[in-house]
Parts: C-alpha cells; structure tokens; sequence
C-alpha cells in the first residue's frame, strides 16, 4: 500500500509543471478526508509517503 502510495505522488509531482506539494496530510483529519482508504493509518504514514516520493522527484518544494 506504501509502495503504491509513493509511485502514485510520484507520478502527479512528475506530471506537474512546477512540483509543489502542498502537505495537507499533516494532520489526521486532512489525511483521511482526503484519502478514506486510509483511514487506519496515522497521518506520520503520509508524511513518510510524501517523504519517499519527493526523494525520487527533484526539485520538489513542500509547503504547508
């Protein structure tokens, strides 16, 4: 699930003119209202996910 997770950020920051993630999965709440599916998960699983994609990325700039 974390695998496919990093591969699809990946995907949408490679697809994107000026890589920016906005990191809207700090916090629980965001992180699930924005992707249900992962609803058992803690919001630092995101973080780690966005983490891993932007080192495959470069160029890629976080903001919150």
């Amino acid at each position: 699930m974390t695998a496919k997770a990093v591969d699809e950020l990946v995907d949408v920051l490679n697809a994107a003119r000026d890589p920016l993630y906005t990191c809207t999965g700090a916090t629980r709440t965001c992180m699930h209202a924005a992707r249900p599916d992962t609803a058992h998960l803690p919001a630092r699983w995101w973080r780690h996910v966005v983490a891993r994609a932007c080192q495959e990325v470069p160029g890629v700039v976080i903001t919150s």
